[in-house]
Formats: structure tokens, C-alpha cells, sequence
């Protein structure tokens, strides 16, 4: 009696192992290759590049938007009041340059009397000299008005890029992932104010080992599947990263190079289905 349970239970445990090795020959050499990651689509953080209350935000979080839309303004009484200002300057110069000008005008025609009575012999050396350092100095005043005028139209340029930056626009065409401040709080310059992402190029990147990537070929289907949605969605190999992620420094044994993870990027249907940051699994049909 003992001898057949001994029997019946070491055909069991043969049965099983059989079976486990069945399932992992499977595995290895079967016709697909699995993993898992995370949605990825092209994001812009929208910052201001100056300290600044904020006066207004035209979007919500989910609300679909197109390049050049304004998304944010911020307080510009300040940025208003340095163009005013400048350009208030800039008259005065002006007017500087136009003053200066005449005083020239004058000196080129008492300089030319000058010569002529010189030549004459009714004006002294002394006086016609007189006359050249008076046009020599109304010269090199004319150019200071005019270079004047320049700097201070440098400083109004500078002036209306700073009031310009108090209006953001999108760089891109797309949807709003996050708000991350409300109108009237202040932001400082680098802040992430929101983030817009292009959903019409969602992307997935799943690992594998260094064995199965030599089965993995750019252009593979990918089936794609996403929980809580009973459907497969289908995608694309894109792209093979070259490099190992978190390679050693010596990789010496054949065993440590299989461990090596490569990245590959699957390219997914845009039906807004695919969210940034929504899990993924996917399935890919290595060529025969």
C-alpha cells in the first residue's frame, strides 16, 4: 500500500515538472514578446520667464487648445509702465537729436563765412580755428544725441519683450494635462504654470532582455491592452533604443549580459483613448 502512494506521488511530481518546463519552453520560445509602461505624449510645461502676479487663465485642465491660443496672462502695470516710460525717453532724444542737428547746420555755415573771410584777410587764424572747434564739437554732439537715442531704443525693445512675455500662448497644438496655480497667486520665473500635451502622438515603452530584443524588429505590430477597457488596440515598433538601461560598468558573463534591459518604443493609435501616464501592456509579434 505504501509503495503505491509512493509511486502514485512521484508520478505526480513528474506530471507537474513536466508541465512547469512545458510552460516555460512556451514562454521562451513562443511567438510574442510582453511588457508593460506608461503612456507617453509630447509635453510642454508653460513657465513665465518674470516674476508676476497672474491675471488670467483661459483654460481648464482637459480643454483642447491650438498653437498660438493665449493660455495665461499676468500683471503688466509694471512692464506697461517701463514701455510708457521708455518711450517717453525716446521723444526727448529725439528732440535732443533734432536740436543737436540744427546746432550743426549753424556751425557748417559760420565755418564756411569763416573761410571765406579768412581768405579775404578780414578774420584772424585765431578766429577761423574758433569756428572749426565750434564745428567739431557740434559734430561730436550730434553723434552723442543720435547714440543716445539708440541705447534708448535697445532699452524700449528689451522693454516691450518683458510686456510681451506677460501674455503666454501655447507653443503647440493640443490639451491641457494640469493647472497648477490659480489666478491672483504669484509665479516666479521657471514656475510650471500648466502643461499642454500633444495626445495625437501617444507613445508606450516597454524593456526587454537583450535576448528577446534580438527578436524585435522596427515596424513589429504591438497588441495593446489597457485595464478596464475590453478591447486590444493595435501599435507599432518606432524605435529600438541602441544602448542598455542600467548597464554595468563590466559586463564579463553571458548570463549578466541577458539580464540587460533595452528600451523599445511602440507607437499607439491617437483615438484619446491612450492618456499620459495611464498603464499599458503590450504584446509584440516578432517577424518569423
Amino acid at each position: 500500500m505504501n509503495t503505491n502512494k509512493k509511486n502514485q506521488s512521484g508520478r505526480a511530481i513528474l506530471l507537474v515538472s513536466i508541465f512547469v518546463f512545458a510552460v516555460s519552453c512556451q514562454s521562451q520560445n513562443g511567438s510574442s514578446l510582453s511588457g508593460s509602461g506608461t503612456v507617453e505624449v509630447r509635453e510642454v510645461n508653460i513657465a513665465p520667464l518674470l516674476s508676476a502676479r497672474i491675471s488670467k487663465i483661459y483654460f481648464d485642465e482637459g480643454d483642447s487648445v491650438q498653437a498660438g491660443d493665449l493660455l495665461v496672462s499676468l500683471s503688466s502695470n509694471e512692464a506697461a509702465a517701463d514701455v510708457a516710460g521708455m518711450h517717453a525717453r525716446l521723444r526727448s532724444a529725439r528732440n535732443a537729436v533734432e536740436q543737436a542737428a540744427a546746432t550743426v547746420r549753424d556751425a557748417r555755415t559760420n565755418l564756411s563765412r569763416s573761410r571765406e573771410l579768412f581768405s579775404s584777410g578780414a578774420l584772424s587764424q585765431q578766429k577761423l580755428d574758433e569756428a572749426k572747434t565750434r564745428a567739431d564739437v557740434s559734430e561730436a554732439a550730434l553723434s552723442s544725441a543720435r547714440s543716445q537715442v539708440n541705447e534708448i531704443q535697445a532699452m524700449i525693445d528689451k522693454a516691450e519683450s518683458r510686456f510681451s512675455e506677460t501674455k503666454i500662448v501655447s507653443p503647440l497644438s493640443g490639451t491641457v494635462l494640469t493647472v497648477n496655480f490659480e489666478e491672483g497667486e504669484v509665479v516666479m520665473p521657471g514656475n510650471k504654470i500648466l502643461t499642454v500635451g500633444d495626445l495625437s502622438f501617444p507613445e508606450l515603452t516597454i524593456y526587454l532582455s537583450a535576448t528577446q530584443i534580438a527578436r524585435v524588429k522596427t515596424g513589429a505590430t504591438a497588441r495593446i491592452k489597457v485595464d478596464g477597457i475590453d478591447k486590444d488596440f493595435s501599435g507599432k515598433v518606432v524605435r529600438i533604443h541602441d544602448e542598455a538601461e542600467f548597464t554595468p560598468k563590466n559586463v564579463q558573463t553571458s548570463d549578466a549580459r541577458a539580464r540587460l534591459v533595452y528600451g523599445v518604443k511602440i507607437a499607439l493609435p491617437a483615438d484619446g483613448v491612450f492618456r499620459p501616464g495611464m498603464m499599458a501592456d503590450a504584446t509584440i509579434i516578432p517577424e518569423k
